[in-house]
């Protein structure tokens, strides 16, 4: 069969700290190959690999001549250093590529970032490569990056709901995606609200403790006993979530902290605290809401309660509910927030 020509580069480098970008990238340009040569044939390897069975990848032709495109995950942290046997290095791979034919259609795709100078990079410069690197979306830039994704899939959110899935997400955007492709399929029938979003997204005792944080912690504290009695009609175990509670309430108490002990700009706290941008700014936000004294006691009554719950004096569900019942209360009290 006659190898087709094609204007598309063959050798295809995308390297970066998105692994998600990165695989749609690399996805993206398998398409476009795909749509050019129907009959390619797509050969995918998993790095690091045996030296041989990378090589003959390589080098390799289908039986009936078809066009293979090989496609190479990697990851930056990997070594190649073998567990059993000969496994192909980095060294290995770079010298693959300089000898593998040249209108074979290759996309290596390497979560985390190629150092500069690297063989493989020196490899794909001198076989003609075209190279991607994709730097990490970081800070506010996500909710950019959110919004803008769902603006492209037709979804309509204010920037409290963009805020939202963001926080929910943790500011991954493969997380962040797989989200909006559920908005996506429920605004197809429906109009999203906030309250919507609530239940929508993340649905984890994880996303759901933060739901209740960020409900006592805001002008609506209120809310947060709605959302526990959401939680545990679902059959949630009460002491995973005193465990996760307590940790979400610590790293609040973790940057009020942070930001007495230093000059409360958010990349000096960010830095104290080992917290990314984003979750900082969300928790300067709910610090306006709730004071230190605060969060010191919640979390020392979440521990007598723990406590409690082991040793048979409270029921965990009956005591997490009243426990909540007294945060909300509290929050009303202006006492608490000197």
């Amino acid at each position: 069969m006659a190898q087709k020509e094609l204007h598309s580069p063959p050798l295809f480098l995308v390297h970066g700290g998105e692994p998600y970008l990165v695989q749609q990238s690399a996805e993206s340009w398998i398409d476009a190959w795909r749509k050019k040569d129907p009959d390619l044939v797509v050969q995918v390897c998993r790095f690091p690999m045996d030296a041989g069975a990378l090589q003959r990848a390589l080098v390799e032709r289908t039986l009936f001549g078809e066009r293979i495109c090989l496609v190479i995950h990697a990851a930056a942290g990997s070594t190649g250093a073998p567990a059993k046997g000969e496994a192909a290095s980095w060294e290995t791979l770079a010298a693959g590529v300089g000898v593998r034919d040249a209108g074979q259609p290759c996309v290596i795709a390497v979560n985390g970032t190629v150092k500069a100078g690297s063989p493989l990079l020196k490899a794909v410069s001198e076989a003609r490569g075209s190279v991607q690197h994709i730097a990490p979306i970081k800070g506010r830039d996500v909710e950019q990056w959110c919004a803008k994704e769902a603006s492209l899939r037709g979804l309509k959110l204010t920037s409290a709901m963009v805020h939202h899935i963001v926080l929910q997400c943790r500011g991954n955007v493969g997380l962040i995606s797989q989200e909006l492709e559920k908005c996506s399929a429920y605004a197809a029938t429906r109009p999203i609200t906030m309250d919507a979003l609530g239940w929508l997204v993340v649905g984890s005792e994880e996303g759901s403790v933060w739901s209740i944080v960020e409900c006592l912690a805001s002008q609506h504290p209120a809310r947060a006993l709605e959302v526990y009695r959401k939680v545990a009609e679902d059959g949630r175990p009460p002491q995973f979530l005193i465990a996760a509670l307590g940790t979400a309430l610590h790293d609040l108490l973790l940057v009020g902290a942070a930001v007495q002990a230093s000059s409360g700009r958010r990349s000096d706290v960010a830095r104290l605290c080992s917290m990314p941008d984003w979750k900082v700014d969300k928790a300067l936000m709910q610090l306006k809401h709730v004071s230190l004294t605060q969060l010191m006691k919640w979390i020392s009554d979440l521990a007598a309660l723990d406590v409690g719950i082991k040793r048979g004096v409270f029921d965990g569900d009956v005591g997490l509910e009243a426990l909540i019942t007294s945060m909300v209360a509290e929050c009303h009290q202006p006492a608490f927030h000197t």
